[in-house]
């Protein structure tokens, strides 16, 4: 398969609703490189998680929290990148496992950053005529 080919499917996973997309291959093929040319050609913001040795699953657990925001509050098309290299902890795949199947992660928000997104999406939700909730 060459470049385009990867591209153009990459395109097609991430341009769908709800769309996402695993590239799998072997190091230095490019698969990083090809997502961040999706990502540019589509729009979409590119988060990339900056995982280093201090790297805690707290941490990873803001990272979500902001790249949820982006989507939620700010309504941006956002692209979640994480190599295999970059994971610590078996509770990362398992929090993105349940984010893509329910889109829902268990104990991620408390009290205070709920009452924010409501806050923050109550004005959104009443122009369109939907009652904001929790």
């Amino acid at each position: 398969m060459d470049v385009c080919e990867i591209t153009a499917k990459i395109l097609l996973c991430i341009t769908l609703k709800n769309g996402h997309c695993l590239i799998l291959g072997s190091d230095g093929k490019g698969r990083n490189c090809l997502a961040r040319l999706g990502c540019f050609l589509t729009g979409h913001k590119m988060f990339d998680a900056g995982i280093n040795q201090d790297y805690s699953l707290q941490l990873w657990r803001d990272d979500l929290k902001k790249v949820l925001m982006f989507c939620g509050v700010e309504r941006m098309q956002v692209n979640f990148l994480l190599s295999d290299k970059r994971i610590i902890s078996e509770s990362m795949l398992e929090d993105l496992s349940r984010l893509l199947t329910s889109a829902e992660l268990i104990s991620l928000y408390n009290e205070k950053d709920q009452e924010e997104i409501l806050t923050s999406c109550k004005q959104e939700c009443l122009k369109i005529g939907k009652k904001p909730t929790r």
